[in-house]
């Protein structure tokens, strides 16, 4: 049994029933006093397993309270000790890692009552034999006590077998539990995540490693639902969807709870989910256009909540990538032996600029930014110079590049690091460059000897007509289809990034340009990010359609890039989101 202060029980006697007093054992959940559970096809699940026995904390349950019902308890004494029969991680109170006694805050009571190393995070294990069962989709419900991330300064994070959950971290950050007080969280896992369950071993953990809060909480149980059914307590969320400018109805909005079960909108902006499981409920909308939506809701069996839900728009920068992603096959052509170097980079003919020719759709924009591929780039020589880049007028009486309308300047190092890194090169044009119509983009090659880039380009007769130039030795420029040049028809990976004149930071009251590439990706995803975004960490999620966040890194607007991994994302949309002081920008993004 728990210790507790004696004048609490003395008062609280007619409120709470002894846990183990309460003999209570249901076709969901089982024996309530177990510690360990795993029943197969219950009326909610081919096969739930528990952790922890269902006791709140060893306080008992208020006279006809269920918590599976959604409701909050009363508030209970502390501290408390976990019963040395009690499941690892469960019944204890717990205080974040990154406490060291001086919080920025303050500190909570489990805090100011406890001590090291008693009460360090613990993961708590479940464990259970599938049967041959195929996971198709799962669930977890914890019912968690005394989770007050926001009061005390914490930023908690999750991990399901070691690996980050941080659509179970947004809900526990959300949380305001002071009293303390206990409540159920369901969260759908994402089916990203779901062969953590089919290894037939899950271990979860909460912590916080980095803001020193002084925050510490409880966990009674965890619940794992696997191929579930559906819940023995639920409730029914309604309302609107709207644009909170105009008022106008969105139609075809997603409407998603917890990942558990999703809807749209009709045309008139109305939506319903049925069958929700109660509890605490995250409510996430995403309409083309609009900043996501992300809220909680506290539901309780039986109800139903009318949630009216206005939409921001998403300022979307009028911007095209041209010639992006490069047409055809990516290509590296070196000059034949006896001779050496590249076709469309430095060589022994000392070639001095290559470049590419580019109509754009419409006039009167500028270029803010470009994209360059390189398939070689070295510095040997030590000196690390500055390789200029180069936007030219198509005005000269031949059509090869005219006057030079706009220079930008990126560091040799920079570029050998992005091809080791497998990135775009990025470049910035400040202040942008207008464009009057066609125009030529293009690199200075490296003079100093052993210094080289070399750029990728199509295949031979995969593009028509041929957009590359060059030039030569002797300053001339020359079209590589040009039989004294290379005779070949192809086009080079530079890619302009070509915007609405006015888009500018300046102008835009700090609207921050984000470029995604590649865009469909696979296993990374390189993020450009405008140097003159406020300094200062960026937090960076991806969500998939159902609103869960599946992925969070950390980044620093600074930057300029970085680049995330997308391992282990199932093919499909997802919705990045970057968010700093004053600003968040949505992307959507492309796995395939």
């Amino acid at each position: 049994m728990k210790f507790r202060n004696l004048l609490f029980v003395l008062i609280a006697v007619s409120v709470f029933e002894n846990a183990h007093s309460q003999a209570i054992r249901d076709e969901a959940n089982g024996d309530w006093s177990a510690q360990r559970v795993t029943l197969y096809n219950t009326p909610e699940a081919a096969i739930m397993v528990r952790a922890g026995d269902i006791d709140n904390l060893g306080f008992g349950w208020p006279a006809g309270f269920d918590p599976f019902t959604g409701a909050t308890t009363p508030v209970h004494s502390y501290p408390f000790s976990p019963d040395t029969n009690d499941v690892d991680g469960t019944d204890r109170i717990m205080v974040i890692t990154s406490y060291t006694g001086s919080p920025p805050a303050g500190k909570d009571g489990y805090t100011s009552t406890t001590s090291r190393p008693e009460n360090l995070p613990r993961p708590i294990t479940l464990t259970y034999d599938l049967s041959g069962t195929v996971v198709n989709s799962a669930v977890l419900q914890i019912f968690v006590d005394d989770f007050q991330a926001q009061k005390w300064h914490a930023n908690y994070f999750v991990t399901i077998n070691d690996v980050q959950a941080p659509y179970l971290a947004q809900q526990i950050n959300t949380l305001d539990q002071t009293g303390p007080r206990g409540k159920l969280i369901t969260a759908a896992i994402p089916a990203e995540q779901l062969s953590l369950i089919s290894s037939g071993t899950l271990s979860i953990l909460f912590d916080d490693l980095t803001t020193g809060a002084g925050e510490g909480y409880a966990i009674d149980f965890v619940k794992l639902l696997v191929n579930p059914t559906g819940f023995t307590y639920t409730g029914t969320i309604q309302g609107k969807v709207t644009d909170k400018t105009t008022g106008d109805a969105l139609a075809g909005a997603i409407v998603a709870a917890s990942g558990l079960i999703e809807t749209t909108t009709d045309e008139f902006g109305d939506y319903m989910l049925e069958n929700v499981a109660a509890g605490l409920i995250n409510i996430t909308v995403i309409a083309e256009g609009y900043h996501m939506h992300s809220s909680f809701i506290d539901l309780q069996s039986g109800q139903t909540v009318i949630y009216n839900i206005q939409m921001e728009q998403a300022p979307i920068p009028g911007c095209d990538t041209l010639r992006y992603p490069l047409p055809g096959t990516p290509t590296l052509y070196i000059v034949e032996p006896p001779e050496s170097g590249y076709v469309c980079g430095n060589n022994v003919y000392g070639d001095l600029a290559k470049a590419d020719y580019f109509v754009p759709p419409v006039t009167g924009k500028k270029v803010y930014r470009a994209l360059f591929a390189f398939g070689d780039a070295e510095g040997v020589s030590g000196q690390n110079p500055d390789v200029e880049f180069r936007i030219w007028n198509n005005n000269s009486s031949n059509g090869y590049p005219g006057d030079v309308l706009g220079t930008a300047a990126v560091k040799l190092s920079q570029i050998v690091d992005d091809m080791g890194n497998q990135r775009l090169t990025e470049v910035v044009f400040d202040p942008p460059v207008e464009i009057p119509g066609a125009f030529y983009l293009g690199v200075m090659l490296p003079t100093t000897p052993g210094d080289l880039v070399a750029l990728i380009s199509t295949l031979h007769e995969e593009v028509d007509p041929g957009t590359a130039f060059e030039m030569w030795s002797d300053g001339t420029w020359h079209a590589f289809t040009e039989s004294s040049s290379w005779n070949l028809r192809i086009s080079q990976a530079i890619h302009p990034i070509y915007c609405d004149v006015g888009f500018g930071i300046e102008e835009e009251g700090m609207m921050p340009f984000v470029h995604l590439y590649p865009n469909p990706a696979s296993d990374v995803l390189h993020i450009g990010m405008e140097s003159l975004l406020p300094a200062g960490k960026a937090d960076i999620h991806i969500f998939n359609f159902l609103g869960q966040i599946v992925q969070s890194h950390t980044g620093y607007a600074t930057n300029d890039r970085m680049t995330i991994p997308l391992t282990g994302l199932s093919p499909g949309i997802y919705l990045l989101n970057i968010s700093s002081d004053g600003f968040s920008v949505s992307r959507k993004v492309i796995v395939k």
